[in-house]
């Protein structure tokens, strides 16, 4: 009697072995079909769906695409052409187009528009306007199948589940997760992703992914945070008579004010020795704060924001040498000219142990500092001269702050 329950025991885990094993090798299977019919895709064009819930904030976005496409067998610059337009709240405010020669980004909010000709910009810049690819090109890039190489087949360390089947509209999907199962290594100092999950709906009749969604779990100075998105494509249809005049200048409406594009040149920061710029603004406590406030203190002013993860990198680090040096005579301003919801922000960094003055708005102080990119710090000695600056961040550069700040005082 044990020897025919050991025998049961013995079937039923192979059972289950070998339906665990089937579902991993079908969800394979779908994925790389899928691959293989978005290669095969020439042209087409479509309406999409993107909700997104960003890493450092609780509200989800929703924007909407509209998109025409044509395949640009061996381009140099980029393999397809297009015609883009982006939606928020139904309103159109961006609309791109790539003909193969000329590039144009336009915005409807101001009827402005630049166009580029061919050898004045690189694929990088045109892909970086290409918002509504998620549903051709990028199906067949690493961006979106990173699990899958250049020939179509998988890499190792993923594991793939069909998790059964999911009805999108009136469409019948394939519903797969994927896993990483490879270790992910740290990016920079104190930011690192614990868990990336990819999500894709598999149409079961035409093989198309009708949606696609990654979610990450990620950890900056000790504080989890998630990150979502998802398109969904709400209509559309490949491989089919296209009018070719949808990728042609003349398809720009007339209203715009078209404009040559012309490369300039980075910004540089405020030269060193000259006279920091005043300002007054207000701090989350709700006082009113100047500059002036401060002469005959060494200050450090860090220009950040919520979702720039540079930035939160580099908090406790000028949060240690401001605990470390305050009662010296330093002083630190942090100042975020792009947040709106005080209670939120004031919440965000209280949990990380943030108490030197935040002030909120300074959009002209983008100009007047020269901001190009987020962190920048400028440290100022006791009569407002700068004595240094730096745009972005890296580890190690607080000893760089902690040297300058023990001259000055």
């Amino acid at each position: 009697m044990k020897k025919q329950y050991l025998l049961s025991g013995i079937l039923l885990v192979t059972i289950i072995f070998a339906f665990v094993t089937s579902f991993a090798q079908n969800a394979q299977e779908i994925l790389e079909k899928s691959y293989v019919t978005c290669k095969r895709i020439q042209n087409g064009h479509y309406t999409m769906t993107r909700h997104i819930k960003f890493m450092t904030g609780n509200d989800t976005l929703i924007l909407s695409y509209t998109s025409y496409f044509r395949k640009l067998e061996k381009d140099s610059i980029y393999p397809k052409a297009f015609h883009n337009k982006r939606f928020l709240n139904g309103k159109c405010f961006e609309e791109n187009l790539f003909t193969g020669q000329e590039f144009v980004s336009a915005n409807p909010g101001d009827s402005t528009a630049i166009i580029a000709s061919r050898g004045n910009f690189v694929s990088e810049e045109v892909q970086q306007y290409d918002h509504g690819g998620y549903f051709y090109e990028p199906f067949i890039k690493k961006t979106v199948y990173p699990f899958i190489d250049d020939s179509g087949h998988f890499e190792k360390g993923y594991t793939f589940t069909l998790l059964g089947e999911k009805q999108i509209s009136s469409d019948s999907c394939y519903y797969i997760r994927v896993n990483t199962n490879n270790e992910i290594p740290e990016v920079m100092g104190g930011f690192k992703t614990l868990k990336i999950e990819y999500y894709y709906w598999i149409d079961k009749n035409t093989m198309i992914p009708i949606a696609y969604a990654d979610y990450t779990v990620s950890e900056i100075n000790n504080t989890t945070m998630d990150q979502y998105q998802k398109y969904t494509l709400d209509k559309y249809e490949i491989n089919s008579p296209i009018n070719d005049s949808i990728f042609t200048l003349n398809s720009i409406p007339s209203f715009y004010k078209l404009k040559t594009y012309t490369p300039s040149e980075p910004i540089p920061l405020l030269p060193k020795d000259s006279i920091a710029p005043q300002w007054s603004l207000h701090s989350l406590k709700g006082e009113t704060i100047n500059l002036s406030d401060f002469k005959g203190k060494v200050v450090l002013i860090d220009f950040f924001y919520e979702g720039c993860a540079p930035c939160m990198l580099a908090l406790p680090k000028i949060m240690a040498l401001y605990e470390k040096y305050k009662s010296k005579g330093l002083v630190v301003i942090g100042i975020d000219p792009f947040d709106k919801k005080e209670d939120e922000l004031k919440s965000f960094l209280a949990k990380r142990g943030v108490t030197y003055d935040v002030l909120l708005g300074g959009k002209d102080l983008e100009r007047d500092y020269h901001l190009s990119g987020y962190p920048t710090i400028y440290i100022l000695d006791k009569n407002g001269k700068i004595l240094f600056d730096l745009s972005g961040y890296g580890t190690g550069v607080e000893s760089v702050y902690e040297n300058i700040i023990l001259k000055a005082l």
